[in-house]
Order: C-alpha cells, then sequence, then structure tokens
C-alpha cells in the first residue's frame, strides 16, 4: 500500500496526539515526525522524509510564512 508520510507541528500536545489516533486509522498514512516548535520542526525535517507538513500557523516562533519558506527551502521535495 501506499503510504503518505506526515510530519505534525503544533505546540499542543492534545492536538497532536489527536491527529496522531486519527491518522492511524488510516492504512495509507503515517505520521513520521512530530514537533511542538519551529527549531523542532526543522531538526525533524532533517531526518524525516514527508510528503506532506501539517503545520499549525499559530505556533510561537517564527511566523508561519517564514517556517514555510525555509521548509521549502531546505527541504524542496
Amino acid at each position: 500500500a501506499v503510504s503518505i508520510r506526515l510530519v505534525v507541528a503544533d505546540d499542543h500536545p492534545i492536538v497532536r496526539g489527536g491527529l496522531r489516533r486519527m491518522v492511524e486509522l488510516e492504512p495509507d498514512l503515517e505520521i513520521v515526525g512530530e514537533a511542538d516548535s519551529a527549531d523542532a520542526l526543522f531538526g525533524v525535517l532533517a531526518h524525516a522524509t514527508a510528503d506532506v507538513l501539517l503545520l499549525d500557523v499559530g505556533m510561537p516562533g517564527p511566523g508561519v510564512l517564514e517556517v514555510l519558506r525555509r521548509a521549502h527551502a531546505e527541504h524542496p521535495a
């Protein structure tokens, strides 16, 4: 089965946990990393191959557009 690999970045553990439980019910989805901050996200992206980034737009730290620009620049695939 083709698996879509996800990274979840949200500063709320309850949100990440809920998303994880929902994804676990889908056989073609897999969470390959989780992050609670922009810094943690870039650490995860350095080691995980992901197809989709689920990003909390209200996470503390750099703005969402800056995070997206950097993520795309460093990991264009």
